[in-house]
């Protein structure tokens, strides 16, 4: 089973015992954007991972994690 970012982040934060607002505030965005990374709905720059790792103290797995890119949505063209 593939962990994903957000999942990791989650259980990565619940261990330190931080809340999401915790988090935010050390990493300079609005709680909203932490449920958002959690969920999986937005993935965090890498500058932001960094910055949660750091945090977090996760000896660089969410930057593991990060640094795979994930597949973009396809569009369809307009003809």
């Amino acid at each position: 089973m593939t962990t994903t970012l957000g999942a990791e982040l989650r259980r990565m934060r619940l261990l330190k015992g931080v809340t999401q607002k915790d988090v935010a505030s050390a990493v300079g965005v609005k709680r909203a954007t932490v449920t958002q990374w959690e969920q999986g709905r937005f993935r965090p720059s890498q500058e932001k991972i960094t910055a949660l790792d750091a945090y977090l103290e996760a000896d660089g797995a969410l930057i593991a994690l990060g640094g795979r890119p994930e597949p973009a949505p396809e569009t369809p063209f307009a003809t």
